[in-house]
């Protein structure tokens, strides 16, 4: 049987093989992807439609050789190596390799969900999503409702278990095990996000005269969710500037004033490119909170 550390290990072999694909999965889902990856996942997709139509392929990673499945209402990034390199060797008995692959995956999240609360402080961080995508993904009640907070009109805090190859967001069943509230999630949450962000500039210091907007894409999955490290500064250190999400890999930093209407213009584009969508909106700090801002506030 496939296991997680199997598919890891096989997935370095994989990426070594095929080293242009994870040179392109950073692009829009399939644009460009080489035929024998597209044709992979066509029959992966094929697969699980006909067999586990609960399970969704997304789309490709955005680095190395792997794909993104929603299962169970979650969103995970499987390494896809040995799989790849099953599907060839044994093409007439792909049906029994998704088979494997889906039983460890649901094993994986079981795992995921009875992970004990000493487990998970560490790999617990925050993660901003859209309403609409939490409605779509979320159930309203009971044990499997995830973890959200309003953030802003359209925007919600939501928690994630870091797993390295994957991320589990954090449900009321987590927390009734865990025996913790939501404060004290968000708070053990924003202590990681610190953590992640202490070897680099979390945010840039833009001067009065800097008219270009600064992007930050570290590709770790936290990168919107660096605009909360600003809600947490003083009026000084954020006055004048303003940031978007345009997606869950991108928080985009500027300065309100001339340029502003560009500025907006080019976020619109990144949301509507974006692989996971958060906000084509722009936005300001006040009073440690997140204000939408118009063109008309370009002066």
């Amino acid at each position: 049987m496939l296991s997680m550390g199997s598919i890891l290990c096989w997935s370095v072999v994989a990426m070594i093989l095929t080293g242009l694909f994870s040179r392109i999965f950073g692009r829009a889902p399939y644009h460009g992807v080489p035929d024998e990856a597209k044709r992979f996942y066509d029959r992966l997709r094929s697969e699980l439609a006909s067999s586990h139509p609960e399970i969704e392929v997304l789309g490709p990673t955005r680095e190395g050789f792997g794909a993104v499945l929603r299962v169970e209402r979650q969103e995970l990034a499987v390494p896809m190596g040995e799989v790849f390199l099953r599907e060839k060797a044994f093409p007439d008995s792909f049906s029994a390799t998704v088979e494997r692959l889906v039983t460890e995956l649901r094993d994986h999240l079981a795992s995921t969900q009875d992970l004990l609360f000493d487990e998970a402080i560490d790999r617990v961080l925050p993660q901003i999503r859209s309403e609409d995508w939490i409605r779509g993904n979320s159930p309203a009640f009971g044990p499997g409702a995830l973890v959200r907070r309003e953030l802003f009109e359209g925007l919600d805090l939501s928690f994630v278990i870091d797993e390295g190859d994957s991320m589990v967001f954090v449900t009321e069943g987590h927390l009734r095990a865990w025996g913790i509230d939501a404060l004290a999630l968000e708070n053990l949450s924003m202590n990681n996000l610190r953590r992640l962000a202490a070897t680099e500039e979390a945010l840039p210091v833009l001067g009065q005269d800097d008219g270009d907007a600064h992007v930050i894409e570290s590709g770790d999955g936290y990168d919107a969710a660096r605009v909360l490290l600003a809600l947490e500064r003083g009026v000084d250190a954020v006055d004048g500037l303003v940031f978007a999400m345009p997606d869950r890999d991108k928080l985009v930093v500027g300065r309100k004033g001339p340029g502003l209407s560009r500025l907006m213009q080019s976020v619109d584009e990144a949301f509507e490119a974006a692989e996971h969508p958060i906000s084509p909106q722009v936005f300001e700090i006040k009073d440690h909170k997140l204000a939408g801002l118009r063109s008309s506030d370009e002066s």
